[in-house]
């Protein structure tokens, strides 16, 4: 018999303060040097200082509803997104959308 592999749940809160703490900084962080740390996040792509007014004039964008479809991928596709990790379709659905808006008109 072949184990299904779990689902992950979903956990949707209120507000911030409904969260659980978040988990502690590794040791290895809280033993970073300041100008370590100050390289480290400056080597991160995704870490960065907002920039000023950034909040004031954001837009909050509304996912679109989304459609359970079955589709016919080959396989050494759908095995080179797996390698890219966790959230591999919600890629394959951008790269489409990339697609489709770059030919939208084009017809």
């Amino acid at each position: 018999m072949t184990k299904k592999p779990t689902k992950t749940r979903v956990v949707r809160y209120d507000s911030l303060d409904d969260m659980p703490s978040p988990k502690p900084l590794p040791g290895r962080v809280k033993a970073m040097a300041e100008e370590e740390a100050r390289a480290a996040a400056a080597a991160d792509p995704d870490a960065g200082e907002i920039p000023p007014g950034f909040w004031r004039e954001a837009k909050v964008i509304m996912p679109s509803d989304k459609v359970s479809i079955g589709i016919r991928l080959d396989r050494d596709v759908v095995e080179w997104f797996k390698t890219t990790g966790k959230g591999y379709q919600t890629r394959i659905n951008a790269v489409l959308k990339s697609y489709m808006n770059a030919h939208k008109g084009a017809e």
